[in-house]
């Protein structure tokens, strides 16, 4: 994304997150978009709070690969690492199973959890 790109998405999170409270989806998707424009902290803060009460669900795994992946830029690897190592124990499937393998293998040196 350009950065008027980024600006534009972010005016219209800020617009839903004020409308929608703590709903976990806006959440998860400011939490994204803040990675993607680089602020990394304002991404982790709201992909916890994204996750905080999540049911274990795909798209409850699906929204903890992405706080992993804000704390792995956030240079919190150990934390992002247990996040994807629960996430892949798990036998269950979730659309993005293959990034969070990808993901810990990156961050821990070591072949994931099958």
């Amino acid at each position: 994304m350009k950065r008027d790109a980024h600006a534009q998405a972010a005016e219209q999170i800020e617009r839903a997150l004020a409308d929608s409270g703590n709903q976990v989806g806006v959440l998860d998707t400011a939490g994204q978009i803040y990675l993607a424009k680089g602020e990394v902290k304002k991404a982790v803060d709201l992909l916890r709070r994204a996750t905080g009460d999540s049911a274990d669900t795909p798209e409850f795994k699906t929204m903890r690969l992405h706080l992993a992946q804000a704390l792995a830029a956030d240079g919190k690897t150990d934390e992002a690492i247990k996040i994807l190592r629960a996430i892949l124990v798990k036998k269950a499937g979730f659309a993005e199973r293959a990034d969070a393998k990808a993901l810990y293998r990156e961050l821990s040196r070591e072949q994931p959890p099958q």
